[in-house]
């Protein structure tokens, strides 16, 4: 109900981010300003104040201009293809002020291009490389020929390096995390069987990536983590999408699903039910309320988790729900006094921004932008 909903702190923090629009030079999701258009988006869904909608595409405007201009440069096709993945999951609000049919098929020829010579590169990383643009590819466009060139890339590395422990940028160890490590390519592989792309390739791929993490499972009672943080180093490693447990269950959930595996499937379960009761930040390793490192990026992972189908224990979903609202009650938004040069508190991905727009998709039933988190 909207009646439960911190109004108060949610129109307190819209104007607090008003302040400092004009200091976000990057266009993407995560640190931008379309991250922050999402936010007045959500807003005006939930409050329906005229206001909110022409900040949303204001900004979306001032994101797709900013991307043109190149005006900023760092981490250039990263932020092109969190931008690119907004304009498609959000183009029926975008077109009714903005026609941007052309500009997308522009943006998809400069990943394409970009993708392609990273594979060349051997650069397959699933943030920094070619395969955040193959995942953008996946999920947007179905069919691509990127998506075959990509997974035959990948089965030539594990053919010449006898292990399915590959890196995906050269000079950089093997890591089992999401973002830069092998339990992402659990996510292509899986969502191009779906489409039977390469079907032999993958089925073959999947299940040795998948049983190469299951070989370096931990013991969880001891160290609160199924996996490491790196492989070969048993260790304690945070409750999170990007490089923890979340994510990789994430990945096996899927490898789970599209083969069938029942076994693995099974374990997955487990972890995700182990996971959840992680409430001690002795456990979790949490300390903030962000989408990407905190108690917003759980509770939204447990969410996404059930809208599935996989059981989650009522009371451990309630305690991060909670956690997360705690965290928005709690904001002090007079005292931040955030330096304008420090934006991160206030972006989308690790700041209170994610946190409110979690929040009301919960409220909304929308959380469209899961996608582009790598999340279920």
């Amino acid at each position: 109900m909207l009646s439960s909903f911190p109004l108060r702190q949610l129109q307190e923090w819209s104007q607090y981010l008003e302040l400092h629009l004009p200091y976000f030079k990057r266009f993407d999701v995560s640190y931008g300003k379309s991250g922050i258009a999402l936010f007045y988006l959500y807003k005006y869904k939930l409050l329906q104040e005229t206001a909110d909608l022409i900040a949303f595409h204001q900004l979306t405007a001032d994101a797709i201009d900013q991307m043109t201009t190149m005006a900023s440069k760092d981490q250039y096709f990263i932020q092109l293809t969190e931008l690119a993945f907004f304009l498609r999951l959000y183009q029926e609000e975008i077109t009714i002020e903005h026609d941007i049919t052309a500009l997308l098929e522009q943006i998809d020829d400069m990943l394409v291009k970009a993708a392609m010579m990273q594979i060349q590169q051997q650069q397959l990383d699933g943030f920094s490389g070619a395969g955040f643009q193959v995942y953008y590819l996946l999920h947007t466009r179905g069919q691509h020929p990127l998506l075959n060139t990509f997974i035959e890339q990948v089965a030539t590395q594990v053919q010449q390096s006898g292990s399915y422990a590959i890196s995906l940028q050269p000079g950089q160890k093997a890591q089992p995390g999401i973002i830069h490590g092998i339990s992402f390519l659990l996510l292509i592989l899986s969502g191009c069987l779906q489409k039977n792309i390469l079907p032999e390739i993958c089925q073959d791929l999947l299940k040795g990536i998948s049983n190469y993490l299951l070989s370096h499972r931990q013991e969880e009672t001891v160290y609160h983590t199924y996996f490491p943080h790196t492989f070969g180093h048993p260790s304690f490693s945070r409750l999170n999408i990007c490089y923890g447990d979340a994510g990789i269950l994430t990945a096996l959930l899927k490898s789970a699903q599209v083969t069938g595996d029942q076994s693995l499937m099974e374990f997955v379960e487990r972890g995700i039910a182990f996971s959840a009761g992680r409430r001690s930040a002795d456990q979790n390793g949490i300390d903030n309320n962000g989408i990407l490192y905190g108690y917003s990026g759980i509770s939204l992972w447990l969410q996404r988790l059930q809208q599935q189908g996989i059981g989650i224990n009522a009371g451990d979903m309630l305690w991060w729900q909670q956690q997360q609202e705690n965290g928005i009650a709690g904001l002090n938004i007079s005292s931040l006094g955030i330096p304008a040069s420090q934006l991160k508190p206030l972006s989308f991905a690790e700041g209170a921004t994610g946190a409110f727009v979690a929040m009301m998709s919960r409220h909304l039933q929308d959380n469209r932008f899961c996608s582009l988190l790598y999340l279920p």
